[in-house]
This record gives C-alpha cells, sequence and structure tokens, in this order.
C-alpha cells in the first residue's frame, strides 16, 4: 500500500497511458509517435524494481557473499568509496555509506586471517585532486583506528581517482612490500566485476569479496516489482555505469 503513495510511480504509469491514449486516438501520427514510445518503454524499464533487481543478480551472482580467507593470503584491499564533508567548523570528515560498509568488511576478513595478520590496504581518493577534504581512504584508516586496529597492519594509498588507477597504485604498493600471493579485493558488490577484472590485469590472483548485496527478488511481491521507484532508476543506473566502465576499460586495455 506504502507504493502507492509514491508520486514517482504514478507519473510513471500516468506518461504511458496518456501516450497510449494518443495512440490510439491519432492512429495517422504514430509514426511520429514511435520514437516517444521507445524512449517512454526504456524509461519505464529503466525505473522498475523488476529490472534493476536482475541487473544486480547479473552483476553480483558470482560472488557469494561468505568468503573465507586462503592461507596463502597476501593482502586485503579495500577500495575507498566517498565521503560525508563536514557539516560545521568542528565537525570531521566521515567515511559515506559505501565507504563505511566496505571498511567494515575488510576488518572482518582481516580479522578471520590466523595470525600474523595479513596487510589491510585501503585505497582511494577524490575524483577531484583540488578538493579539501580528507581522502576516502584516509576516513577509513581514521575508522579502523578507533576499532583499536594496530597502525602497522594499515595502508593507506589515497591519491587514486577511479577503480583504474585503485589496481595500479595498489598493486605497486604491494610489489614494493614484496606481497605478490593471492589479495583480497573488497567493494560493492556490484563493483566488483570490474574491479577484480582491472586487479587481475596487474598480475595479481584475486578473491573478490562483496558487501552491500541488493535483496533477492523474491522478497518482493510481484505488483512491487511492476511498479516504477526512483531507487530502481539509481540502481539501474550504477549497474550500467559497471557495464561501461568494463567496456571502457577494455578499449583502453586495462582488462
Amino acid at each position: 500500500m506504502s507504493l502507492l503513495l509514491q508520486p514517482f510511480g504514478w507519473l510513471m504509469w500516468g506518461s504511458v497511458l496518456a501516450l497510449l491514449i494518443v495512440w490510439y486516438r491519432h492512429p495517422d501520427g504514430r509514426q511520429r509517435l514511435r520514437p516517444a514510445a521507445a524512449l517512454m518503454a526504456a524509461a519505464l524499464l529503466y525505473s522498475l524494481p523488476l529490472t534493476a533487481g536482475l541487473a544486480n543478480l547479473w552483476l553480483e551472482g558470482s560472488y557469494p557473499p561468505v568468503v573465507t580467507p586462503p592461507d596463502n593470503l597476501g593482502a586485503i584491499v579495500v577500495l575507498g568509496g566517498g565521503i560525508i564533508p563536514p557539516q560545521h567548523p568542528d565537525d570531521i570528515t566521515r567515511p559515506n555509506p559505501a565507504s563505511l560498509a566496505r571498511v567494515l568488511r575488510g576488518y572482518e576478513v582481516w580479522q578471520q586471517t590466523a595470525p600474523p595478520h595479513c596487510p589491510l590496504l585501503i585505497s582511494g581518493g577524490h575524483p577531484h585532486p583540488a578538493a579539501q577534504w580528507p581522502a576516502p581512504a584516509r576516513t577509513m584508516a581514521d575508522t579502523l583506528l578507533t576499532m583499536q586496529m594496530p597502525a602497522d597492519q594499515l595502508i593507506v594509498e589515497p591519491d587514486s581517482r577511479n577503480t583504474r588507477e585503485n589496481a595500479r597504485n595498489s598493486a605497486a604498493i604491494l610489489r614494493e612490500r614484496g606481497i605478490t600471493g593471492p589479495i583480497m579485493v573488497v567493494s560493492s558488490a556490484n563493483h566488483l566485476w570490474r574491479a577484480r577484472l582491472l586487479f587481475e590485469k596487474q598480475g595479481f590472483e584475486v578473491i573478490p569479496v562483496g558487501c552491500e548485496f541488493h535483496a533477492p527478488l523474491a522478497s518482493e511481491s510481484l505488483p512491487a516489482l511492476l511498479w516504477p521507484r526512483a531507487g530502481a532508476v539509481d540502481a539501474n543506473q550504477r549497474c550500467a555505469h559497471e557495464v561501461l566502465g568494463v567496456i571502457v576499460s577494455w578499449l583502453r586495455g586495462d582488462i
């Protein structure tokens, strides 16, 4: 019932209904209406939780939520997301929800490694170097330090502006430290496909570790899956970003 109170769904289905009415009342103008109908159909599909769920299932399905670190694990690499800037002069910069989920998942995996624990590398800078706040990697490291993680087990790489640079900069740091064994790469589940390919290109055996898994399709009823939502548009946009990112990386020769 709460879905019916969301205006986005009414707007989408109302637009579809209006287009159908015009389509059937003006048969002579259907040729001109075809582009609009195609765009409307694409927008509707893009806004459905069903298509968002299928897209995320395709991206996340290969990565199990539970992963056991191997005995020969060389390092854990956590990819940064973003930050929440300070809201007033006395406030501090904090990891955004994606960064927080990733760093907590990385810490959880780090705790599972047998002593001596392998190093945990946090990689992530600002997309725009002129940003005045600390890099996501530094705010995520500060979070771990407040959780009593030993500082000598932490490596911070704060300069990467994208996933390609995450892989290149992290690989350079690991090689400098003589780490060549398997690494765990921790990120949001729908980001793992691209991240894994980029890190494998650097010559590492990669064990993907995901967080922020989206709810399975079975958790919602069919009417709910077919009711347009702004959240589904956002989810589909993130999935499209990953697919386009893989295509661009392939064209550049990064994967």
